[in-house]
């Protein structure tokens, strides 16, 4: 069965699309217990800022949970066919470890590649660690509360009309998020996370990100979302806007493989999923 997985996995990383990565900490928390855990999804956006027009992209993450282990492992891409233009590819990928102390204190560690024609990023790479804290106010209210300390390179790209041509920037920045959920219902499920991060040692550079999501079940394994993403970074490159914003309906898919002893001995089991998650954009 895990093989299966791992194929489904490889045969849908090369036809992603864009990159927003704000969910994965929805998603990792929401892995309780041992097992294999997929998910994919696709969809379509209307965005203004850097983003003008109409694009279509889509993302998938494969997630492994053994006792107090995490490993979590995505990719998304987005192609964007706005009219008058050829169009813009853009991708991310997110590799992320979580060590579980309890069932609300966590360390997290992670690296991600982000690439986006749009925004000039010929490359961006992070590299960075830190706590992350869940409080549980009811069974369907929770609040997560972390910081990081993340390592940044970023690459400009080509362009011999501007002065940042291949710029290249090496800089630590902290990442703080609030995130809130709530479930609504057995079928309506509620989001909004917040990101801030700044430049260590000039906190005027900074980015912020926020979004909201609703995602409304439709089957056991299949839900529609509905995200609004805003992002701000006041040191973007030459030419780019400060700010972008998108609103994103979507349709996903997932799938978890869960291991339960019984008698001491180790069995499985497959399921569909009962909570859906997404992964986006942003990074971490």
């Amino acid at each position: 069965m895990r093989s299966i997985f791992l194929t489904l996995f490889i045969l849908l990383l090369p036809s992603l699309s864009k990159a927003e990565i704000l969910n994965v900490l929805s998603h990792v928390n929401s892995i309780t217990s041992n097992g294999v855990y997929f998910n994919a999804s696709a969809q379509s956006k209307i965005e203004k800022g850097n983003s003008e027009g109409f694009d279509f992209g889509g993302n998938t993450s494969l997630s492994y949970r053994i006792n107090t282990n995490v490993f979590y492992l995505s990719a998304a891409g987005n192609v964007n066919t706005a009219p008058g233009t050829s169009p813009d590819k853009s991708s991310i990928e997110h590799l992320r470890y979580r060590r579980i102390f309890s069932n609300y204190i966590f360390l997290d560690s992670f690296a991600q590649h982000e690439y986006d024609q749009r925004e000039r990023i010929s490359l961006r790479g992070l590299l960075g660690t830190g706590p992350v804290v869940l409080f549980k106010f009811s069974p369907n209210i929770s609040l997560s509360l972390g910081s990081a300390v993340m390592g940044e390179i970023l690459k400009i790209s080509n362009d011999s009309t501007a002065q940042d041509s291949g710029k290249i920037t090496k800089i630590i920045r902290n990442s703080s998020f609030i995130m809130f959920n709530s479930k609504i219902n057995e079928d309506i499920k509620f989001s909004l996370t917040s990101f801030i991060q700044p430049v260590v040692n000039d906190l005027s550079n900074y980015r912020t990100f926020m979004k909201a999501v609703f995602n409304f079940k439709m089957t056991k394994s299949f839900s529609l979302e509905l995200k609004s993403n805003f992002k701000y970074d006041n040191t973007p490159a030459e030419s780019v806007k400060v700010y972008d914003f998108n609103t994103i309906f979507g349709i996903k898919l997932s799938l978890d493989y869960i291991e339960a002893k019984k008698g001491g001995v180790t069995s499985s089991k497959s399921v569909l999923a009962k909570n859906n998650y997404t992964q986006e954009k942003y990074d971490r």
